[in-house]
């Protein structure tokens, strides 16, 4: 079911079977296109002043899986990229994409149809 006309990246951190010096996963970023999104400018509640509210992040709907059928990971370790501005593929055959990162901010409402997240920018951004 198509949301919008955006299409956003999403970059996710994929384990790669390795572990280093301490134990821990080995992981490396996995970007993914996500088309038939939509975002918007996220908004603030009105303050106790009585001013309107003030655009602050954005909201973003996006479908539950890409369009070849994988269930998206979107939840607080994702970044979301948007607008995407450059795809290009590196030598290990790894889709990598540009643009601005946004980090997930609170819990991912999942409603069937769609997922629905509030985005905050990302401090390296």
């Amino acid at each position: 079911m198509p949301l919008g006309e955006d299409t956003i990246g999403l970059r996710t951190q994929q384990p790669t079977g390795e572990r280093d010096r301490w134990n821990g996963r080995v992981t490396v970023p996995a970007d993914q296109l996500v088309r038939l999104c939509l975002v918007t400018p996220g908004r603030t509640g009105e303050d106790e002043s009585g001013r309107a509210a003030r655009i602050a992040g954005a909201h973003l709907l996006a479908p539950p899986t890409d369009e070849n059928g994988v269930r998206l990971q979107l939840d607080s370790d994702a970044e979301v990229l948007w607008p995407v501005t450059s795809s290009t593929t590196d030598a290990d055959g790894r889709l990598r994409l540009e643009g601005t990162v946004w980090e997930i901010d609170g819990d991912v409402g999942d409603w069937g149809d769609c997922l629905e997240v509030q985005l905050t920018r990302s401090g390296g951004a």
